[in-house]
């Protein structure tokens, strides 16, 4: 990464956000020692789950033979084995060991920063918008510094493909079997790590210049993810994998379908909003084919709709639709971040001493907000497309 082209002004105002975003992620982290050790949790077991899940991979034991903690790729469990070792060495307790962890995603939400503000020049945006968008984000905060999830550094690849997708003015520049192969290389380590960004794949076919490539692309990032899970197959976890990682059912009371099939009076299987997940994310990739949208505006759009169709939610998946949204559409983003942040500090459910009140808000205003968005991105890229064919004409 070089900033070229960016003026001494903008750089202090970009490092003033940069050290504000992490004073703040550092801060809520040392200061929910209180929540964390609660027996209620507070919005803190999973924080708690990844300390365990990290002390497991260090005393090679098989977290999906012996647990439920686990309905992702195994990945993210030998990253937190790191700062689990290195809070034993200093003699820390399962808090210390949760402060690091909340660090090492705060250096994954720098290195988003980073891409943020890279490919922002790239595209010949000014950087301080999206940066500040992101990095100063009340969804953002929490969802690092907070509850600790790690939906951001399963982004971090996807990034490095948006990076290389803005050095190139072509819609299909993955035109290379070295593109297709970097592509898959670097999708794989995404789903490795959290699998929210398999499907992704389903809207990128735009940007393969052929179909070998495009397999190939897919083929690399299936094998990526099936090879993380073979030490524990091998060690009888198969069973527990499947349950955790592919069968989970779980809080599908809070989507929108439910709500859809509910004001129907009917009382909808995890497995048919699943279904119906996989058919909206297919249907609405064949609309972007051909769409005149740009390849940011396409992947935007899909992380808006993994969330506004999502089969099961919790409230870390919010963080997603942001992160591309920065960079393309910051009045949505900026709507949404209010509406997820009221949510977020609605509750003790999520948030512990740092809610706003004990009546939970119901996730409706939050769809409300996704479908809005996510018509406006559908409908403004027909619009371009028909502009397109006009003057074609």
């Amino acid at each position: 990464m070089t900033f070229r082209g960016i003026s001494r002004h903008v750089l202090i105002v970009l490092i003033l956000i940069l050290i504000a975003g992490t004073a703040a992620r550092v801060t809520i982290a040392i200061t929910s020692r209180d929540n964390f050790l609660s027996e209620d949790y507070k919005g803190l077991h999973d924080i708690k789950a990844w300390v365990y899940a990290g002390n497991m991979i260090l005393d090679g034991r098989n977290p999906y033979k012996e647990s439920y903690i686990l309905d992702f790729a195994p990945v993210w469990a030998w990253i937190c084995a790191f700062p689990v070792a290195l809070a034993g060495k200093l003699g820390l307790d399962s808090f210390g060991a949760s402060v690091f962890i909340k660090i090492i995603l705060t250096i994954t939400d720098i290195t988003l920063l980073l891409f943020i503000i890279e490919i922002s020049l790239k595209v010949g945006k000014n950087p301080i918008l999206p940066s500040a968008l992101f990095f100063l984000n009340p969804v953002s905060l929490f969802i690092t510094g907070y509850l600790g999830q790690f939906d951001s550094v399963s982004m971090v690849p996807v990034f490095i493909i948006a990076y290389m997708m803005s050095r190139s003015s072509k819609t299909d520049w993955i035109d290379s079997n070295g593109k297709a192969v970097k592509t898959g290389l670097l999708l794989g380590a995404s789903i490795a790590v959290k699998h929210a960004s398999g499907p992704l794949i389903l809207f990128m076919f735009r940007m393969f210049s052929g179909m070998k490539r495009y397999i190939l692309s897919i083929s690399i990032a299936v094998c990526i993810f099936i090879v993380v899970f073979l030490p524990y197959i091998v060690d009888g976890g198969t069973e527990n994998i499947l349950d955790d990682v592919f069968g989970q059912q779980q809080r599908i009371h809070e989507t929108g379908w439910f709500m859809i099939f509910s004001s129907l009076g009917v009382n909808p299987s995890g497995f048919l909003l699943k279904v119906l997940w996989c058919f909206v994310l297919l249907f609405t990739a064949l609309i972007v084919r051909k769409s005149a949208c740009s390849n940011l505006e396409v992947i935007a759009l899909y992380y808006v709709s993994i969330v506004l169709f999502v089969p099961s939610f919790a409230a870390h998946y919010l963080i997603y639709p942001i992160l591309f949204g920065v960079l393309t559409y910051p009045v949505f983003t900026s709507a949404y971040t209010l509406t997820a942040t009221v949510f977020l500090l609605s509750t003790e459910r999520f948030s512990g001493s740092l809610a706003l009140m004990n009546t939970p808000m119901h996730t409706l205003p939050l769809f409300l907000v996704l479908a809005a968005w996510w018509i406006s991105i559908v409908l403004r890229g027909c619009r371009k497309t028909a502009k397109q064919i006009s003057q074609d004409r």
